[in-house]
C-alpha cells in the first residue's frame, strides 16, 4: 500500500481503529489497529484464512468492516462516497485483482 505523492514522509496515511469484519458466524478479523505513515512499507504475514486478504479489501476501501474504522489519508471512512475519494489517494496491488460487482468497467481498470 502506498500513499498518494503528495503526502508528507511519516504523516499516517491509513488508521484502523478496532476494525472486525465478520461473515455471517465467521469472525474474519477482530478488532485490529493499526497505523500506516507515508514512506513506510509493510508486509502482511500469515496463514490461509488468517484474514490477510479481508485486511487488504477494508484498507483498500472495497470491503466496509462491521465494526471500528477506517481513516485513508486524512479521510474518515463512513459511505461509499467517502471510500471512492479515499481510493484515489492509494494504491493496493493485490496478486489477483478481484471483479468488485459494483463497479463499473471504467472503476475496475482505475482500481487496478
Amino acid at each position: 500500500m502506498t500513499s498518494s505523492s503528495d503526502a508528507r514522509p511519516g504523516l499516517p496515511v491509513l488508521v484502523l481503529d478496532s476494525v472486525s469484519r465478520r461473515y455471517g458466524k465467521v469472525r474474519a478479523l477482530s478488532d485490529v489497529s493499526l497505523e500506516v505513515r507515508a514512506g513506510q512499507v509493510m508486509g502482511l504475514l500469515g496463514p490461509n484464512g488468517a484474514g490477510k486478504s479481508t485486511l487488504l479489501s477494508i484498507a483498500g476501501c472495497t470491503l466496509a468492516p462491521t465494526s471500528g474504522s477506517v481513516t485513508v489519508a486524512g479521510t474518515h471512512v463512513r459511505i461509499s462516497r467517502d471510500a471512492a475519494r479515499a481510493r484515489g489517494a492509494i494504491g493496493v496491488l493485490p496478486q489477483r485483482v478481484p471483479q468488485i460487482p459494483r463497479f463499473t468497467g471504467r472503476e475496475m481498470v482505475e482500481y487496478a
